[in-house]
């Protein structure tokens, strides 16, 4: 799946929504969707500011982010959709898992979070990471405090 698709999937928007937003016909998104054109420096930046990605990820050629499975045991290198600065906390990020899909990781002094269950709906933007669980890489619940994650132990 191209990114562009699964970017437009991840914000259950439908190809005439995403087409509309860019100011293209649905056709024209189908054959970037489909991977028979590739988007142009004009429709890039637009593509991307409506979907809420970077217009690396787009490309193809993110920077990617290394996430610990804490029921595996592993660490897994996603390619990294978008990433939105939390004032004086850290980071949000969300990345694509080839197995899941977008996966929101929070990282914060050196410690990464991720939601307990990585198949549940993601949250897509920081004003919705409050209303989730939260665990560390080694599974442990973390705490809410001021809406982000915490460790306690």
């Amino acid at each position: 799946m191209t990114p562009i698709k699964t970017a437009r999937m991840m914000r259950r928007m439908t190809q005439s929504e995403l087409a509309a937003r860019m100011q293209i016909l649905p056709q024209t998104l189908n054959n970037y969707e489909s991977g028979t054109r590739s988007l142009g420096p004009k429709l890039l930046p637009a593509a991307a500011d409506a979907l809420g990605v970077s217009t690396a990820y787009l490309r193809g050629d993110a920077q990617r982010l290394a996430v610990r499975d804490f029921v595996t045991r592993e660490t897994v290198v996603c390619p990294i959709m978008s990433e939105t600065f939390i004032d004086k906390y850290g980071m949000f990020y969300l990345v694509e898992h080839d197995d899941v899909g977008p996966i929101a990781v929070i990282q914060s002094d050196g410690i990464q979070f991720t939601l307990s269950d990585w198949e549940a709906a993601q949250p897509m933007t920081i004003d919705e990471i409050a209303d989730c669980i939260w665990v560390d890489a080694f599974g442990r619940t973390a705490i809410m405090l001021h809406g982000l994650p915490r460790v306690m132990w």
